[in-house]
């Protein structure tokens, strides 16, 4: 994932649409394609079913934000085992998704309180809680396997299986035999395979759909399940609270678990703008933990693993400890409208925006520290349709002002393909406006 050419600790993305750079896949120098099977294992016995009950998912909607983005110029490199060169890149954001779970999808329903906190030092309760949150998560996580039919293995990657793309990790959430994983993870691949926990033989698995921009995908096995997650709410997250990550560590290691805390909440990665609500944690996280489970001390899936930061670009400096996990509210909503829809459809505004901080105002002299500033229109778009000029300010969005915590991409996401908008723009230093939008469907072109 590139650097934004903006102040990447103010956590401002460069664009709700930038030609340059494709929001759908943000490309990574520092990821390095790498990989190797995974060793057998002897199986468990299934778990009981859990009893599924009916439950209607809230609007997803971003907490009032305590912070500002990650205030390191790091990469973020994107989680994932790939053995060919280039292999997957993903980009997430979030999007608005109220819908009726059908109420077999048990492992999506009724979720319960993220909190899971338990504050001061660990203690053996705390440590015994910890290995039975494992306990119950575990089973649940599995490891996949992309493989594109085209692909080669190069020469320098001996004992390869031929095709190998990507390995990652996902989540099992129904008795149907569901799983939720990183888009990124199955982005290139044509042929998918899963390995439960304890199992020893990969059986095949199909993809129901996926999105780019969210960084998510649902793909379904037909083979009974040993175990079903259960998501708890994020909006009850706190800094500092215990956490683990389970995942596959470089393919091999299935099921590694590492703890944590939550390091943060709300954060924008750098040169990202969509992925503006991430979970910062300090549970180590590798290659390969891409679609994991982050889960609190109930053993509740309260994010998914997604991104981790590498090297400053200008220091060379390397991050310690800084992963990022989609929040899984969000998640569980996203991951409804794939069952439903095999994809997600994004609103879209058509510009190309900066947003504005203190420093950004000092150095254009702009009228406000807070807001998009328009450097660029698409033409027909919505918004050129709506009057929105380049050098406008856009200051709010559907009655909701855009600010540091409030991004553009973010606040668009609440709303649907089709929806009447009214943005209020500053042109100039007073020219105060308010002008009617009818947003569209993001463009196929730009994921």
């Amino acid at each position: 994932m590139p650097p934004s050419p903006d102040d990447p600790a103010e956590g401002q993305g460069p664009s709700e649409h930038a030609p340059s750079q494709p929001e759908s896949v943000p490309s990574d120098p520092a990821l390095v394609p790498q990989g190797d099977p995974v060793p057998p294992f002897t199986p468990a016995p299934a778990a009981a079913e859990p009893q599924p009950q009916a439950w209607t998912p809230p609007a997803y909607s971003p907490p009032p934000r305590g912070g500002r983005s990650v205030g390191l110029a790091v990469l973020i490199a994107i989680v994932v085992i790939a053995v060919l060169a280039g292999a997957a890149a993903g980009a997430a954001g979030g999007y608005l998704a109220a819908t009726n779970a059908p109420a077999r999808y048990s492992g999506l329903v009724n979720p319960t309180s993220g909190s899971g906190a338990r504050g001061g030092q660990v203690s053996v309760a705390d440590s015994l809680a910890m290995i039975e949150a494992v306990k119950k998560a575990g089973p649940a996580t599995v490891t996949i396997t992309a493989t594109n039919s085209s692909a080669v293995v190069p020469a320098s990657t001996p004992g390869l299986p031929s095709g190998t793309e990507a390995l990652g990790t996902g989540i099992i959430f129904d008795t149907d035999g569901h799983i939720l994983t990183n888009y990124h993870v199955v982005a290139q691949g044509d042929t998918f395979t899963v390995l439960f926990a304890q199992g020893t033989t990969s059986m095949k698995a199909r993809l129901v759909g996926k999105d780019a921009i969210d960084d998510l995908a649902v793909l379904k096995v037909d083979q009974k399940v040993p175990g079903v997650a259960q998501f708890a709410t994020s909006k009850d997250l706190q800094p500092g609270q215990q956490v683990m990550a389970i995942g596959s560590a470089l393919g091999d290691f299935r099921n590694t678990v590492t703890s944590g805390v939550v390091s943060a909440l709300h954060r924008t990665l750098t040169g990202n703008s969509e992925m503006d609500d991430m979970i910062q944690t300090d549970a180590a996280i590798n290659h390969g933990n891409s679609g994991g489970p982050l889960i609190n001390l109930n053993g509740d899936v309260i994010g998914i693993n997604t991104a981790i930061a590498g090297a400053d670009p200008n220091s060379g400096d390397q991050a310690q400890g800084i992963g990022f996990a989609i929040p899984s509210d969000h998640a569980r909503d996203i991951a409804l409208l794939l069952l439903q829809n095999g994809k997600v459809d994004h609103p879209y505004l058509g510009v190309t925006y900066r947003g504005i901080n203190s420093q950004l105002q000092a150095a254009q002299s702009l009228p406000t520290d807070n807001g998009a500033l328009v450097s660029d229109v698409t033409g027909g778009s919505p918004a050129d349709r709506g009057g929105i000029k380049k050098g406008d300010i856009i200051v709010s969005l559907g009655g909701q002002d855009i600010d540091l915590d409030h991004t553009l991409f973010g606040v668009l996401s609440q709303h649907k393909v089709g929806e009447g908008v009214k943005v209020t723009i500053l042109r100039g230093a007073s020219n105060r406006q308010t002008v009617d939008v009818t947003l569209g469907a993001r463009p196929a072109n730009l994921g």
